[in-house]
């Protein structure tokens, strides 16, 4: 809620203040959550969403009209689902609410794109420490098989750091690949099927930043700032033509494990 205050324009704060005292009244008088508390808010987003009056409101009807487009539903504020603790990138800060979700089909296989807003606390020079907000952008697509756990972003300093306690970095027979891309998994071999000589190429020509993440039967990619339309439309073919080059004998052996265990 304080990213959604800090981006109104001044003639918003008016009717943002009558629904925070209408909040306030609520919470005392009726003990109503976080989540409804949250689904207010975002309704006047809506509600707001007359040309000009703000960069929230703006981005609402951006993505509800982008996923109309598609055919798909959306929902300002939904309930929480539990995809959100299956994956690292979820993992840090403190959680808060998944705001604009848009849910369909895309190639045959149910996709989610969403925004994601928590907090995190940060040393703020000599005042000590304070809670800050964070948005991040993500899109969650589901394969009719299971995916072993697998983690493939691009590679900082950190992760030399991160090598030295024993968070190993799988490398690969591409040089230009293993330099550019931080790689771990539960199990090597999982990540050198998934990211065979096709991947690599795929993802080296087409990379925008993105951390991508197979958990479950999901398969997320997700960037640290909210994205553009573009940006989801890109992400969502990017997790796509991952999925698509994962080679037809791994397919068919992860679609023999859940007739065998029925996962």
């Amino acid at each position: 809620m304080v990213t959604l205050l800090a981006s109104f324009d001044q003639g918003d704060f008016v009717a943002c203040a009558m629904v925070a005292i209408l909040a306030v009244l609520l919470v005392v008088r009726y003990g109503w959550g976080h989540r409804v508390i949250n689904r207010m808010f975002l309704m006047m987003t809506s509600w707001l969403g007359r040309p000009g009056t703000s960069r929230e409101s703006i981005r609402a009807r951006r993505l509800s009209e982008w996923a109309q487009g598609r055919g798909w539903a959306f929902d300002y504020c939904p309930d929480e689902f539990p995809e959100k603790r299956e994956f690292w990138a979820f993992q840090g800060g403190i959680p808060s609410y998944t705001k604009y979700l848009a849910t369909g089909d895309f190639a045959g296989r149910p996709v989610q794109a969403f925004d994601y807003c928590y907090t995190v606390t940060e040393m703020r020079g000599k005042c000590g420490v304070g809670n800050a907000p964070r948005e991040l952008s993500a899109v969650i697509i589901e394969a009719p098989f299971p995916l072993g756990r697998l983690l493939i972003r691009r590679e900082n300093r950190r992760d030399k750091m991160k090598e030295l306690v024993g968070v190993e970095d799988i490398n690969f027979e591409s040089a230009e690949f293993s330099q550019k891309f931080f790689v771990a998994a539960d199990d090597k071999k999982w990540a050198y099927a998934v990211l065979n000589q096709a991947a690599m190429e795929f993802l080296l020509a087409h990379d925008q930043g993105a951390a991508i993440e197979f958990s479950g039967h999901k398969a997320l990619a997700c960037f640290s700032t909210p994205m553009s339309v573009r940006e989801f439309d890109v992400t969502v073919e990017l997790l796509t033509g991952l999925l698509d080059r994962i080679p037809d004998y791994v397919v068919q052996q992860q679609a023999d494990l859940i007739n065998r265990t029925g996962i």
